[in-house]
């Protein structure tokens, strides 16, 4: 006996000594009544009768005895009724069936012991029920009870089933214990339902459940499949550091009010699709395999703060708009709809409880799961990325196919595999902080291709340009990735991937981002030289390969140098004459009276330019003046060098042809530069 009775104990001659409470007018509990005395009491009660079975133990007999003297009886039309019982510590040493009982006033179980089923379906507790500390060692079936206060506080279960019941008092499961399955499917609770502590070891079902008041699960431990599908929470919903080591179900869930998720973790993951969240303003920071959010409803301004390996928003509704704060996650919101200004960002510090001043971090074992699947997705074939290598810690954006982000902010986000294709008003979408965009295969590949031997340029491109060059024949198409994600991305063609850089350049130029918004429109470009009429394709290709659509300024300068050493070559071959011979002056002498002057008539012509013999024309004199001709050709620099007629036309291309490269390095210089 490991409590000491208060009450008169039974004075039966029993080893171990027996606890039960002595029956009013005789020294024995119920269970050692003799025969002709358990008769007598058995006949004295009736329906509504009060009865102190404290420490009793009860076979079926005994108790079915007992049930029939209270009433007609479990398959009759009338309840049995007790008024007030006690049954502390009593014992049920077989199947206890309480059926269709009704308990009129207050019923106590404290401490009891049920070895076998305990069974109270359909029954009534008119007041309050009180099971403290009860132990249940084979199955609980309160299906369709109704309680007005029941006390659960640390109870041990097997399987309990409160399916259905109506609890319209306060519903007390503090530091309960359900080492089976728990089933409160359906249940109803008018009053305040607290499972503060909670420990779950099986499955734990409340789909359909109501909570009319405060629905308490802080610290709970939920170890099997967790279901609050269509669950109903009318006032606030506590989950703060409650575990959940299965998936966790709250798809169609209510929240009325507020929903404290803050320091939940989740080992596997957590399903909100369809919940609605009426006023909750935050959810978080919590911890979770996987979030998803999918289709689910946000009327309030809210903040989600997470440390996860995906989360899903697709079709969400942020009606007031949302704060999306994540660690570690693949984002995906395609479809979202945001109602006012949104942002989603990266945290590179771990959330806080500031109540605790405890951080919500995630375990070593899930972030090292999340690193593995990074390295299998997003960053699929590692490749480089401006500015070093992104810390695990970045969230990835995966999808805004079908968003209208005219209202997103995005800041430290890694961008690379963001599907854009789909998406509404680009050219406002707000980019901050470090975001990177993918890149180009690096290195010089070579093969059957023309030219044999190249090497991409290397700038910013979206994954859309990656699956559309993916997907082409050739072999210069081995080194891009398709989208390693899943799902079935949108076939994006060069006019639409045109498009794409176009809205996202003018998004970059309105942020200052001059140095990005170039690449988009190096991508721009490119795309619409590999699409439209061939006139458009033949000057593009020209405009890619001298500047790099007006982006690469040594591209330009290697041009001009070439432009230089072209002219140098062309007038030492063909533009110098051999030497500048004196010009010839020849004049008539015009008779005149002799008082009258002598006229001379004088004419000037050049002598006609001739070239040296070809093995005199390659010499470093006539190469160091042919380069200060076609130097000064690039400047419009006019020199009195003679030249011949194909000189004089070489000359004149430079001075055309000149400027445009300086022009283009100059343009492709400023685009780096400027802010």
């Amino acid at each position: 006996m490991d409590f000491t009775p208060n009450w008169p104990t039974c004075q039966e001659d029993v080893n171990p000594s027996c606890v039960g409470v002595q029956v009013s007018g005789f020294d024995r509990c119920l269970t050692h009544l003799r025969h002709d005395d358990l008769e007598q009491v058995l006949s004295g009660l009736g329906p509504g009768a009060d009865l102190d079975a404290r420490g009793t133990t009860f076979d079926a007999e005994l108790l079915g005895r007992v049930l029939q003297a209270i009433g007609t009886g479990d398959t009759g039309s009338v309840r049995p009724q007790f008024g007030e019982v006690r049954f502390e510590h009593a014992r049920f040493a077989a199947d206890a069936s309480f059926a269709r009982v009704h308990f009129a006033r207050t019923a106590k179980f404290d401490k009891a012991q049920f070895s076998e089923s305990a069974e109270f379906r359909s029954a009534r507790f008119s007041e309050q029920a009180g099971f403290l500390g009860a132990q249940f060692s084979g199955n609980a079936w309160f299906t369709n009870v109704q309680f007005s206060g029941a006390e659960f506080r640390d109870a041990r279960f097997t399987n309990a089933k409160f399916t259905d019941a109506r609890f319209s008092g306060s519903a007390k499961f503090t530091d309960a214990r359900f080492s089976g399955n728990a089933e409160f499917g359906g249940a109803r609770f008018s009053g305040h339902a607290l499972f503060t502590s909670a420990r779950f070891n099986g499955n734990a079902w409340f789909t359909n459940a109501k909570f009319n008041q405060n629905a308490e699960f802080r610290e709970a431990r939920f170890r099997g499949e967790v279901r609050f599908r269509n669950a109903q929470f009318s006032a606030h919903a506590w989950f703060l550091s409650a575990h959940f080591t299965e998936n966790a179900e709250f798809d169609g869930a209510r929240f009325s009010a507020h929903a404290r998720f803050a320091d939940a973790r989740f080992s596997a993951n957590v399903r909100f699709d369809f919940a609605q969240f009426e006023a909750a303003t935050g959810l978080g920071p919590l911890v979770a395999a996987e979030l998803f959010l999918d289709d689910a409803v946000f009327s309030r301004s809210v903040v989600i703060e997470a440390e996860t390996g995906l989360l899903s928003c697709r079709r969400t509704r942020f009606e007031e708009g949302v704060a999306l704060r994540m660690r570690y996650a693949s984002v995906n919101l395609e479809r979202a709809s945001f109602g006012r200004p949104s942002s989603l960002e990266g945290s590179h510090q771990a959330f806080r409880i500031n109540t605790t001043q405890r951080n919500v971090v995630a375990s070593v074992e899930q972030v090292q799961g999340w690193d593995q699947r990074a390295a299998r997705s997003r960053d699929h074939a590692e490749v480089g990325t401006r500015g070093g290598q992104i810390e695990t810690w970045v969230p990835g954006l995966t999808s805004l196919e079908g968003t209208d982000v005219s209202e997103l902010l995005l800041t430290d986000v890694d961008m690379r595999w963001c599907r854009f294709a789909g998406a509404h008003h680009l050219d406002m979408l707000r980019i901050e902080g470090r975001c990177p965009f993918h890149e180009p295969p690096t290195g010089w590949s070579a093969g059957w291709a023309w030219p044999p031997l190249w090497r991409w340029t290397r700038r910013q491109v979206l994954a859309e340009e990656h699956a559309w060059r993916r997907r082409r024949p050739g072999r210069k198409s081995a080194d891009w990735q398709s989208y390693p994600l899943g799902g079935n991305p949108v076939e994006v063609e060069p006019e639409r991937l045109a498009v794409l850089y176009r809205s996202l350049r003018k998004a970059l130029e309105d942020g200052k981002d001059e140095a990005g918004a170039g690449d988009f429109y190096y991508g721009e470009m490119e795309a619409r030289r590999h699409t439209g009429p061939r006139r458009d394709r033949v000057v593009l290709t020209a405009y890619w390969l001298i500047s790099g659509y007006g982006q690469r300024a040594l591209r330009a300068l290697a041009g001009l140098a070439l432009l230089v050493v072209a002219i140098t070559v062309l007038l030492v071959g063909t533009g110098l004459p051999s030497s500048s011979p004196a010009q010839l002056v020849a004049g008539t002498l015009q008779p005149a009276p002799t008082s009258a002057p002598q006229v001379v008539a004088l004419q000037i012509s050049d002598p006609p330019t001739t070239m040296p013999p070809v093995a005199q024309r390659w010499t470093w004199n006539r190469t160091g003046k042919a380069l200060q001709l076609a130097m000064g050709s690039v400047v419009f620099r006019d020199g009195a060098q003679k030249l011949t007629p194909a000189g004089t036309w070489t000359v004149m291309a430079g001075r055309f042809l000149g400027p445009v490269f300086l022009a283009l390095a100059v343009l492709a210089i400023r685009a780096r530069v400027k802010r």
